[in-house]
């Protein structure tokens, strides 16, 4: 049998779930290096999220004060793995971003 609960019951679930899981994560967000770490450090394998990884680690490790050589690795390690497992024009797109920016970073 299910069990609807009041609108009231309701609110003070998502107001607990809101402070205790919510706020905290939000606040989190403010420190970029924690940021960067998610977005570089996460498991790049997984392949749905493997193009974004690639595509966003530059951009989020610059705000983080990344050193430029670091950067560079970073394009070389997941120039590999885009190549072997993006989607469709997903390549083509990286190198564009990679060889714009490795311009920059001379």
């Amino acid at each position: 049998m299910i069990r609807y609960k009041e609108p009231e019951e309701l609110f003070e679930e998502w107001e607990e779930y809101y402070k205790t899981i919510m706020i905290p994560f939000l606040n989190e967000c403010y420190d970029i290096k924690k940021v960067y770490n998610w977005v570089v450090q996460e498991n790049i394998e997984t392949k749905p999220y493997l193009y974004d990884q690639c595509l966003f680690f530059y951009f989020v490790g610059k705000m983080a004060n990344i050193s430029n050589e670091e950067l560079k690795k970073l394009f070389d390690t997941y120039s590999e793995r885009v190549k072997e497992g993006a989607p469709y024009n997903s390549y083509e797109k990286f190198l564009l971003l990679k060889n714009k920016v490795l311009k920059e970073l001379k």
